[in-house]
């Protein structure tokens, strides 16, 4: 039992140091190129659904809608739920997937 003691205070020596091999949330993500029919910044959010074409304006450029956090999109004006999903269609075109519209279920009365 006096082996655990021992084994703890090792891991508080190299957990300290590991904490920081993380990029951590102001890292840059991976910004893809266009692909198929989605070629600029309209046609991604006219593909995403809900309205998002809208706020098309609102992005200089292909770089600025990937790289743009929820912070960002907040200080643009964006809604909560317009941000959650702006991004969330954004992560999947990192991921392969291509944006396509999701309908808002409605609320139950």
């Amino acid at each position: 039992m006096a082996t655990l003691p021992r084994k703890l205070s090792a891991l508080r020596r190299i957990l300290p140091q590991a904490r920081f091999t993380h990029s951590g949330p102001n890292a840059s993500k991976q910004v893809p190129s266009p692909r198929g029919e989605i070629t600029d910044v309209e046609a991604f959010l006219k593909r995403a659904g809900r309205g998002s074409d809208e706020v098309a304006t609102k992005f200089q450029d292909w770089n600025h809608l990937f790289s743009a956090s929820s912070r960002d999109l907040k200080e643009m004006g964006l809604p909560t739920k317009q941000r959650k999903y702006i991004l969330s269609r954004v992560e999947f075109f990192r991921q392969g997937i291509d944006p396509y519209p999701i309908a808002v279920k409605p609320k139950k009365k």
